[in-house]
């Protein structure tokens, strides 16, 4: 789909404004009305990537784009932990670049600042200074909301500073050509929230201590019983809820600052999403860092922390592949992001696994398969889409040693690791399970080095071989499309087999849980700490989707 006119957008934005919230079930069907995802029946086949945090997912997602890494920085890559919200990429043969980005709700954002908020009333009470506290109350806890990147930083002391050395040669950033914001402003907004919030902390241990007179006189148990519930006597402060008034307030400014696109917002004038179309791949690219990047030097003008998720459609091809793509590229958290998503897939990915048409699960040739992709292939042997799989191993370069003398010698040696977890599949689910994905991986595996740099079809022979391996994987993906269009399958279970499985299942449900809540421990399934229990019971009371506790 594309909006070739101010007058199309605004109708969909009409479409949207008349809808209400109940009858658009997900954020993705508010970026389907502007921004539509093509189908098996446009010709085009949905790739979902997989793969550990920092493992270079995002990395292999701008070599298949052609999006240069200096200039461009399009998605945006760091050592770790960068991806948080889904992104939607669809490659087109027209000559406009759309994009639609839906945002976090208000109420949710809100419910992330209390959470920053009560964290650093806690640092507060433990005698940390007003730097840990300024983190703390920007940055949450798991790292998937940092709060900093909109707001901004404290700036750095000389010494803080990183050694020029250190620093890649890469093209400047000039922070005025994203919009001017009074960044000044929001420091000292923040400074007086941590202000604030000391002296509500101090209000609250008083407070505590007082209540606490005759119950103990063991100094341990006082301060646990101060850690455990000053979050409660925190939230029902009376100055608490200005703090994040006052906070939300200063994060919606930056909406102000976006000087192209249409915004829809929603009845608390919270923005729900943002819609821009251009022909100038520079210029669109530039608007969209906003929404994805991640640049210290953007710090306090990027809305990224707020995006749930962002859908994008041009021409990408990268220079060295010769044929137009037909692909949606779907590039999510990584695994292992949050501790739940170490041992097991979130719902929401597991779900994806059924509906994408292949799935791209990229690890990191230098190091053993870690617990995360397994679990994945794990998910996709026992969901029945083995077929749809493709592994891409990154740092192929750095494997390296004494008695690999051949690129062969580092395939077999990477793929030693890969069969030791095969086992171990096979050991758990069945040797069916593991000749299937024995099978799959030796047929569809690539092995891919310096893909943080642009490759050259006339440079090195990295180069030259990684693209070999890359056009390999873009050419199987395309014949698949081709060999598998219109094939339907229906599942068939034995019934005996069936209610087994079913009971066992929900045997292990509740030997997790049991595990995790320390009344029946299991080393396999360590305890939970109270404090992620008691943020789980909060998040399922006002109903967030977004959260570093999975009930998985």
């Amino acid at each position: 789909m594309s909006l070739d006119t101010d007058t199309d957008v605004r109708v969909s934005h009409e479409v949207l404004r008349n809808g209400e919230p109940e009858s658009l079930s997900s954020f993705s069907q508010f970026r389907d009305v502007l921004l539509p995802l093509p189908t098996r029946d446009d010709g085009y086949q949905t790739v979902l990537l997989l793969g550990t945090t920092g493992a270079g997912k995002t990395t292999v997602v701008r070599q298949l784009l052609g999006t240069k890494p200096k200039t461009e920085r399009f998605p945006s890559t760091s050592t770790a932990k960068t991806t948080v919200a889904d992104t939607e990429i669809i490659t087109t043969d027209n000559d406009a670049f759309s994009s639609v980005v839906t945002f976090i709700p208000r109420d949710e954002v809100a419910e992330l600042l209390r959470e920053n908020a009560c964290a650093a009333a806690l640092a507060a009470v433990s005698g940390r200074d007003d730097n840990d506290l300024t983190r703390r109350l920007l940055d949450h806890v798991n790292q998937r909301f940092r709060f900093s990147y909109v707001l901004g930083r404290p700036p750095a002391t000389d010494d803080d500073d990183l050694l020029d050395d250190d620093i890649e040669d890469e093209e400047e950033i000039d922070p005025d050509d994203y919009g001017f914001v009074d960044i000044r402003e929001s420091m000292n907004v923040v400074s007086s929230a941590v202000r604030s919030l000391r002296s509500i902390s101090a209000d609250c241990e008083k407070e505590m201590r007082a209540h606490f007179v005759g119950f103990s006189d063991d100094p341990a148990e006082l301060d646990d019983y101060i850690e455990e519930n000053l979050d409660s006597y925190v939230r029902e402060h009376n100055d608490f809820e200005n703090i994040i008034e006052i906070l939300i307030a200063q994060l919606e400014k930056r909406f102000d600052s976006i000087p192209v696109g249409y915004i829809r917002r929603g009845d608390d004038g919270w923005p729900i999403t943002w819609f821009w179309e251009t022909k100038d791949r520079a210029d669109f690219l530039q608007k969209v860092t906003r929404f994805s990047s991640n640049h210290a030097l953007l710090f306090g003008r990027l809305l990224t922390p707020l995006v749930n998720g962002i859908r994008v459609g041009g021409p990408f091809k990268s220079d060295w592949y010769p044929e137009s793509l037909r692909l949606v590229l779907i590039d999510g958290e990584g695994l292992g992001h949050t501790p739940s998503s170490i041992g097991s897939l979130s719902t929401s990915t597991a779900r994806l696994l059924d509906e994408v048409d292949r799935v791209l699960l990229v690890d990191n040739a230098k190091q053993p398969m870690q617990a995360a992709p397994v679990a994945a292939l794990k998910e996709m042997a026992i969901s029945g889409n083995v077929s749809k799989l493709h592994v891409v191993f990154t740092h192929f370069d750095q494997v390296r040693g004494a008695n690999l003398r051949t690129v062969r010698d580092s395939e077999n040696h990477v793929w030693a690791s890969v069969e030791n977890v095969l086992d171990s599949i096979g050991a758990e689910l069945g040797n069916s399970a593991r000749r299937a994905l024995d099978d799959q991986m030796r047929e569809h595996r690539y092995f891919v080095g310096g893909i943080d740099k642009v490759l050259r079809s006339n440079g090195r022979k990295l180069d030259i071989r990684t693209i070999g391996q890359f056009s390999s994987l873009l050419d199987e993906l395309s014949r698949w499309g081709e060999s598998c269009e219109g094939l339907d399958g229906v599942p068939t279970y034995k019934r005996s087999n069936l209610e087994v499985a079913i009971k066992l299942a929900a045997e292990e449900f509740h030997r997790k849980w049991k595990s995790c809540f320390g009344l029946e421990p299991l080393p396999q399934y360590p305890p939970v700490r109270w404090t992620r229990i008691k943020a789980l019971s909060r998040t399922l009371k006002v109903g967030r989707t977004n959260t570093a506790i999975s009930s998985r």
